[in-house]
């Protein structure tokens, strides 16, 4: 940064493969570094290997995009687990699953200007809102609401 002008702001962390599991794994080790993070095809954490409670903590506030193909086995068991521990914790996380794809499906997203003004529109500290996507399927449902008016009891019912 002292050569380069660089908004500290602004700086994300994205791969793809292997650099989509270094993404996963540098966001949990240093989420108050970035805008957001954007695994492609990235193995997921191993619930067995990290605590999932820490990695929910870890990200709760970083806006995530996590790409990935139908048809990439593991990749997408993976990215289906993290997306549903992260919406639980209340995490900005945005997932997108290429129907009948596998593991090559980088080039539309690196390519294309979506991914761009994704990562652009998140500054840290400042995410951008929510984009509804295929990780709404893992949404915890909304709270019970209580009827507009509690019928009044009528029986008390004692302990035997």
């Amino acid at each position: 940064c002292k050569t380069y002008s660089v908004d500290l702001d602004r700086i994300y962390v994205t791969g793809f493969s292997y650099g989509g599991t270094g993404t996963w794994r540098t966001a949990i080790e240093h989420p108050d570094r970035f805008a957001a993070a954007a695994p492609i095809c990235g193995r997921a954490i191993d619930a067995k290997l990290v605590d999932p409670a820490r990695v929910a903590s870890q990200l709760r506030y970083l806006p995530i995009w996590a790409i990935v193909g139908e048809k990439d086995s593991d990749f997408a068991k993976g990215a289906s687990y993290m997306t549903k521990l992260l919406m639980a914790a209340g995490t900005n996380i945005r997932l997108t699953i290429i129907p009948n794809k596998g593991h090559d499906i980088w080039d539309p997203y690196f390519g294309g200007s979506e991914f761009y003004q994704w990562l652009l529109s998140n500054t840290r500290g400042h995410p951008a809102p929510r984009i509804p996507s295929d990780a709404d399927k893992f949404a915890p449902p909304p709270p019970a609401t209580a009827p507009a008016t509690q019928p009044a009891a009528t029986t008390a019912i004692e302990p035997v």
